[in-house]
């Protein structure tokens, strides 16, 4: 009987192409990537991607990568390569699963692309199930590269070099966005981001799209020290510090940057920049910047560097004892190369560390608020998500992460004092009615819960989650009149009439439904060896307001995460609808920012309302 593989082998860039091209970085940069085997298509396509090479400015469609082929399964695949268009198809393939792979590991379930809402002739919605995302290695002639909600797409552009000589820019050549890691990583967990929260691209704080960036950032950053051999040689380089001017490891898409600008560094970076005489400086975090930096690449930045900043203090502290043993206890290393077998225990250490910090911030985002999500929320859902994985932070992830974000100004409204115990969701006060509630949930959906849990066809689990919210929905809408209200409030809702008072004015709205957006199971094992096994359930309602004769949408709700084997919901995190304070903060941002032109790029060919992420995630 014949087995398929367990894994398919793909070569290509750990940083950029132009790492290739020098002698000193070109064996560390040339990597393989290990993926989980499936079956292809030419393209390729797959259960989750389709490539289409479609180049609209040369009017042309480039041959389809067979990664079926015996020459390419023998090789593992192509041979780098800037100038060949399958390799190009090859690389982002490898890139995207790659990540969908971080995100499936730590979330313990499928990625699934957010829906798309069709509308039928009886003016009712249905909601698309999209199995595949495309990707558009060639999509545009522009220094850009986008996800676009509305196409279900990552859209890749390329470009020449400006005509400076710059770091390692050749001036006047092609460079592909396609070809850096980074940049096709930042654009996959938009992707991802957007099916998992579908309204973090709704603008209500200055928070909201700069999360997309900064944890786009983040992946991107983290799964670079997936690649042992690229650490290593970074390490080497730099005598084992992480946070050197001699390091990229923390560099944003280095070939980009230096292509598209005079800087010699990258497009963006973790620990340094340079100043205005093109000297390198090391970042000292600024808890002012949290208050005055509005743009969403600047703010985002400040998420990366707080969370980059916990990955250097853990690093930092955990070698420190390697050094001390290699230097006969000063922690001082003699000038000269560091002992090879020093350098591969510090690549060690990194590698764990990012892969934990990695799956940490994943995992997190099921801790996160459905709507309106800030920086502060971030950080607690992060804290979460790390104490229900183990209960003693006996690594210090949980304590370095609170320091970190302190440092940068980071730091949630409405708690009164600053400690893990305080950041950390608490579970509710379980009052009869949501005991009643989770008790009668778990009963009646336990079955369907682990049947979709164990289920691996993704669209069978679409379409089985959607009948399950639809029956949730009727739960809490058929619940005890008498405790309904109290029901709905527990949980961020109301019906009926709500008012909002802004500066002596009454804005009214009447609610009269509410929706159960997502319904997902979790099994996940904890440090400890423990079975988790849980329920998350998002609600959402939206509030229309006319203010200044100008509809203003308002959104609130919860995501509930329910103890499937103890009936009990261990969190509420929820953003009220009925909260008069957050509405004037929400009403206050968009008036503000209405005067501002929010959207930087300007592609004429494509429409602002529904391509969100090409003006303002693009790079």
């Amino acid at each position: 009987m014949n087995k398929l593989p367990h894994y398919r082998f793909l070569r290509g860039y750990a940083i950029d192409p132009s790492f290739s091209t020098k002698l000193s970085t070109v064996v560390a940069n040339e990597v393989v990537y290990k993926l989980k085997w499936e079956d292809l298509e030419k393209g390729p396509s797959g259960e989750y991607l389709e490539v289409v090479d479609h180049d609209p400015a040369s009017s042309c469609y480039y041959t389809k990568v067979d990664l079926n082929d015996i020459y390419c399964l023998s090789q593992q695949g192509l041979e780098p390569s800037e100038g060949n268009p399958q390799f190009h198809q090859q690389f982002v393939y490898a890139v995207v699963m790659k990540v969908i792979h971080h995100f499936e590991k730590a979330l313990g379930r499928k990625v699934h692309w957010s829906s798309r809402l069709v509308k039928n002739t009886d003016k009712s919605f249905t909601e698309e199930y999209i199995p595949q995302l495309r990707i558009y290695p060639h999509a545009i002639r522009q220094q850009n590269a986008f996800y676009s909600p509305e196409k279900k797409a990552l859209l890749f552009g390329y470009f020449r070099s400006n005509q400076k000589w710059t770091g390692i820019n050749t001036p006047n050549t092609a460079i592909f966005t396609c070809l850096s890691p980074d940049i096709v990583a930042h654009e996959a967990t938009h992707a991802i981001l957007d099916g998992i929260h579908p309204r973090f691209d709704e603008p209500t704080n200055a928070d909201v799209l700069a999360f997309h960036e900064g944890f786009a950032d983040i992946v991107a950053l983290l799964q670079r020290f997936t690649f042992k051999e690229l650490v290593i040689s970074q390490l080497s380089s730099s005598r084992g510090k992480i946070d050197s001017e001699n390091s990229v490891l923390g560099e944003m898409a280095i070939q980009f940057g230096q292509s598209k600008s005079s800087s010699s560094r990258s497009l963006r970076n973790a620990i340094g920049k340079e100043d205005e005489n093109g000297k390198w400086i090391p970042y000292i975090p600024n808890p002012n910047d949290y208050a005055t930096k509005s743009e969403c690449h600047e703010r985002g930045a400040l998420l990366v560097a707080a969370i980059f900043d916990t990955f250097l203090n853990l690093y930092n502290f955990n070698v420190a004892d390697l050094l001390r043993i290699a230097s006969d206890g000063t922690g001082i290393m003699a000038m000269g190369d560091f002992p090879p077998d020093l350098i591969n225990r510090l690549a060690e250490e990194a590698c764990d560390i990012a892969n934990h910090l990695l799956e940490v911030c994943i995992r997190a985002l099921d801790f996160c608020p459905p709507v309106d999500i800030t920086f502060g929320e971030y950080l607690r859902a992060l804290i979460t998500a790390d104490y229900d994985y183990a209960v003693e932070d006996s690594n210090r992830y949980r304590i370095t992460l609170l320091d970190s974000f302190r440092k940068f100004g980071i730091i949630p409204r409405n708690v009164n004092t600053i400690s893990i115990e305080s950041l950390r969701w608490q579970s509710p006060k379980m009052t009869n009615t949501l005991k009643d509630f989770s008790k009668h949930l778990t009963d009646k959906y336990k079955f369907q819960f682990y049947e979709i849990a164990n289920e691996s066809n993704r669209k069978e689990i679409f379409e089985k989650s959607a009948i399950l919210r639809k029956d949730i929905h009727g739960v809490v809408s058929d619940w005890n009149l008498q405790f309904r209200d109290e029901l709905l409030n527990c949980f961020g809702l109301k019906l009926g009439l709500i008012e909002y008072q802004v500066d002596g004015n009454i804005y009214t709205s009447n609610l009269k439904k509410f929706e159960v957006h997502m319904v997902r199971p979790i099994i996940r094992t904890t440090k400890s060896g423990e079975k988790l096994h849980l329920m998350l359930i998002g609600l959402h309602q939206k509030a229309k307001v006319i203010v200044n004769n100008e509809e203003l949408k308002f959104r609130g709700g919860s995501v509930i995460v329910i103890d499937i084997i103890n009936f009990e919901i261990k969190y509420i995190i929820k953003k009220h609808i009925n909260s008069n304070t957050r509405f004037n903060r929400v009403l206050n941002y968009k008036m503000d920012n209405d005067q501002i032109d929010t959207y930087p790029l300007h592609i004429d060919s494509l429409n602002i309302d529904k391509e969100p992420f090409a003006f303002i995630h693009g790079l």
